[in-house]
C-alpha cells in the first residue's frame, strides 16, 4: 500500500530492453486532438470538464485532483529546449513500469486540460493507458478512485524513475540504533533504487513497529509511502433505526436511531436506545413488527450483527412486569369472500404493555384506552381475547374487576368498520434529534490519525514470522508518521468488509470527519523532529463519493491555484463552488500541500 517497489533478488531489474517507442509526436495530443475534445474557454486554466466514458466518474473525479497536484503539473508543462522536459526522463527499461506508455498518456492529458483550448477533454487515451497498466481498470466497471490513484503514481513513479539499473538493497531492520539514524539509512537506500518526481513531492515515511506476542521479540522498520489510509472510529458501527413506544403514553411515538457496534448485542442496543431517549435500558422490549403484529423479540444476548437491514424495529417501554401482552388492530377484510376461513385482516401498528397477576381487566381497558386515544375512539372498537395472530378471536375480555387471565397473551381491537379509527394519526411519529443527524457523529481528522497509530494485534490469516521464535505469530503492529511530505494524500477508509455468521459485505461509512481546509497541523502526529516543524498543511482537492455501494456517483472539488477559488468537477459539468465543507460525508480522498515559507 506504500508503493509498488520492491525489494528484489540481485539482477532482477536488468532484463532485455523493450522495444524503444519514438518520442516524437507522443508527448502531447495537443496538435492532434482526441475528435471529442470539446473546444471553448474553461472558467480558468486546467479547469476543464471531463467527459464520462461510461462509469469512469470514478477516473475523472481522481484526475481533477490529481491535474491540480501542482508540482506534478508543472513537471508535465515543462519544456526545455523545444521538447518536454519529463520525455528525457522516461525510463523505458524499467520492468515495474509500463514502459512509459502511461507517463506519456497522462503527459498528454495534462497538456490538453492546461492549454487553455478546450472546455472538455475526453481521456480516452488515458484510459486505455491505465487498463494496459493495470487490467482491473480494463472495461467499464465502476472501479474505486483511491485505487486508481494508487495505479497512477505507482505507475508514474516507475516509468519517470530515473535509476535505469537498480542495485540490489537488502531492506534495513533495526538493531537497537536511534530512530533518527535508522530513518536516514532506510530513506538512503530506497533512493538508491528510486528517484521521479513522484519520489520528490508526494513521499514520505511510516515507522512500522511489530512485536511477537509470544517472545517480545520486536521488529523496527522504515517504509515509503505516497498516501495514507486512515481508519474511521466508527468502524465497524452500525446505525439502527428504531421506533420507540413510552409506557402507557398517549403521545406519538419516538422515531430513533443510535449507532452501535455490529459485534453489539441487542442488550447494548437497548441502552443505547434509553440513553438517548432517557429511560431505562432494562425497561424495553426491542421487537420486529411485521404484518402489523410483533413478529419476535429479541433477546438482550443476540447480536446486533443478525438484525436484518428491512427488519421493523419497535421498542416497547413496559417497566416492571410479570410478562407482556400484545395490542392488536382488526377489522373485516375489504376483500373478504364466503370461502375466507378469517373475515378480519390486521392494520396500524400493535402495542405491547406490561401485566402482573394482579392486573384487572378494567385495567388493561384503561391502558389500553390512554395509548390509543389519540388515534381511535373507545366507541368504535371492542376489546377481544385473540390467538396470537390476531384474526381469530376467542372471547370478550373479562369485566373490570375480574383478573386477567394467565393464559392471554394477545388482545385485538376489533373495529367493525374505518369510522373512528384515524389511520393517518396512527402511522404519525416524532423524530429524535438523531434522526436529522441519521445517527452519524462527527470525526476530527487528528482522530482518525490517532486511530491509526493504534497499537493492533494481527488476524489468523495475516501471521508475522518471528525471527527469533521461528514461527509466524499473531504479533502485534503499530504504524506511526514518521516524516510527511510536501503533498499529503489522504484517504479516508469509507468502505471496509465487514463479516456476520454466514458472509462476507462490503460496507460504506458515512460518517463526518471534520477536516480542516487550511491549516493542518500534524506536528503532533509526526515523529521525526525535523518533519515536524513544516507538518502544517492547506488543502487543495477533495475526491468525493455519493451514495451507497454500486449505484455511487464521483465528484470533485479542487481550487484554482492561481485565483483561489474552489470549483466543483462533476465529470464534464464544472461549477464554481463556495468552497468545500469541512466535515461533508461524501469526502473520501483530501490532498493537502504543505502551507507556504514551510520546509522540509
Amino acid at each position: 500500500e506504500t508503493s509498488s517497489e520492491h525489494i528484489c533478488k540481485l539482477g532482477t531489474h536488468i532484463k532485455a530492453e523493450r522495444d524503444p517507442k519514438p518520442f516524437a509526436r507522443s508527448y502531447s495530443s495537443s496538435a492532434r486532438p482526441g475528435r471529442s475534445h470539446v473546444r471553448g474557454q474553461p472558467p480558468a486554466r486546467g479547469a476543464v470538464g471531463l467527459q464520462n466514458l461510461g462509469n469512469t466518474c470514478f477516473m475523472n473525479s481522481m484526475l481533477q485532483c490529481l491535474s491540480h497536484t501542482r508540482p506534478l503539473t508543472d513537471y508535465f508543462l515543462r519544456d526545455e529546449e523545444g521538447e518536454p522536459f519529463y520525455v528525457r526522463q522516461i525510463n523505458e527499461k524499467n520492468p515495474l513500469g509500463s514502459g512509459g506508455d502511461l507517463a506519456r498518456a497522462y503527459a498528454s492529458f495534462i497538456r490538453d486540460a492546461w492549454s487553455g483550448s478546450y472546455s472538455t477533454v475526453t481521456p480516452s487515451a488515458l484510459k486505455r493507458a491505465v487498463s494496459g497498466w493495470k487490467s482491473q481498470f480494463s472495461g467499464y466497471q465502476q472501479q474505486d478512485s483511491q485505487e486508481l490513484m494508487m495505479a497512477l503514481l505507482d505507475g508514474l513513479h516507475e516509468d519517470l524513475n530515473e535509476i535505469i539499473q537498480k542495485p540490489y538493497v537488502e531492506q534495513l531492520e533495526s538493531k537497537g540504533e536511534p530512530d533518527h539514524e535508522l530513518a536516514k539509512e532506510s530513506w538512503r537506500r530506497f533512493g538508491l533504487r528510486n528517484k521521479s518526481v513522484v519520489m520528490d513531492h508526494c513521499m514520505g515515511q511510516l515507522k512500522s513497529h511489530i512485536t511477537c506476542d509470544k517472545c517480545g521479540h520486536e521488529s523496527i522498520l522504515f517504509d515509503p509511502y505516497n498516501h495514507i489510509s486512515l481508519p474511521l472510529p466508527a468502524a465497524g458501527a452500525r446505525r439502527v433505526t428504531c421506533t420507540l413506544f413510552k409506557k402507557h403514553s398517549s403521545q406519538r411515538p419516538l422515531k430513533v436511531i443510535v449507532a452501535v457496534q455490529s459485534k453489539d448485542t441487542v442488550g447494548a442496543l437497548k441502552q443505547a436506545l434509553a440513553k438517548v431517549a432517557s429511560l431505562d435500558g432494562s425497561a424495553l422490549d426491542l421487537c420486529d413488527v411485521w404484518g402489523h403484529r410483533v413478529y419476535r423479540t429479541f433477546s438482550d444476548n443476540f447480536s446486533v450483527e443478525h438484525i436484518k437491514a428491512n427488519d421493523e424495529l419497535v421498542a416497547f417501554e413496559l417497566g416492571e412486569r410479570d410478562r407482556a401482552i400484545d395490542v392488536l388492530c382488526g377489522r373485516v377484510s375489504r376483500y373478504a369472500s364466503a370461502d375466507r376461513q378469517s373475515p378480519y385482516e390486521l392494520f396500524g401498528r400493535p402495542l405491547r404493555i406490561a401485566v402482573t397477576s394482579t392486573t384487572t381487566c378494567g385495567e388493561v381497558r384503561n391502558v389500553v384506552r390512554q395509548c390509543t386515544k389519540r388515534f381511535c375512539d373507545e366507541a368504535s372498537y371492542s376489546l377481544k381475547i385473540s390467538t396470537a395472530a390476531g384474526t381469530r378471536f376467542e372471547s370478550d375480555l373479562g369485566k373490570d374487576d375480574e383478573l386477567l387471565p394467565k393464559e392471554v397473551a394477545t388482545l385485538t381491537l376489533e373495529f367493525k368498520s374505518d369510522e373512528g379509527y384515524d389511520e393517518d394519526e396512527s402511522d404519525k411519529v416524532e423524530e429524535h434529534a438523531s434522526c436529522a443527524e441519521n445517527g452519524h457523529r462527527d470525526i476530527n481528522l487528528v482522530d482518525c490519525f490517532r486511530k491509526f497509530a493504534e497499537k493492533e494485534q494481527l488476524g489468523e490469516t495475516e501471521m508475522w514470522y518471528c525471527g527469533k521464535c521461528k514461527e509466524h505469530q499473531r504479533a502485534y503492529k503499530k504504524l506511526d508518521l514518521w516524516s510527511a511530505p510536501e503533498i499529503l494524500i489522504l484517504h479516508l477508509k469509507r468502505f471496509q468488509y465487514a463479516q456476520n455468521t454466514y458472509f462476507v459485505h462490503r460496507q460504506k461509512l458515512d460518517d463526518r470527519v471534520a477536516f480542516p481546509v487550511e491549516n493542518l497541523d500534524l506536528s503532533p502526529c509526526v515523529l521525526d523532529p525535523e518533519s515536524r516543524r513544516s507538518a502544517q498543511y492547506d488543502l487543495y482537492a477533495v475526491s468525493e463519493h455519493s451514495g451507497g455501494l454500486g449505484g455511487g456517483h464521483y465528484t470533485a472539488t479542487a481550487k484554482d491555484d492561481n485565483t483561489g477559488v474552489w470549483y466543483h468537477y462533476n465529470d464534464s459539468v464544472v461549477s464554481r463552488a463556495d468552497g468545500v465543507v469541512p466535515s461533508d460525508p461524501k469526502a473520501y480522498v483530501l490532498f493537502y500541500k504543505r502551507r507556504p515559507g514551510k520546509s522540509s
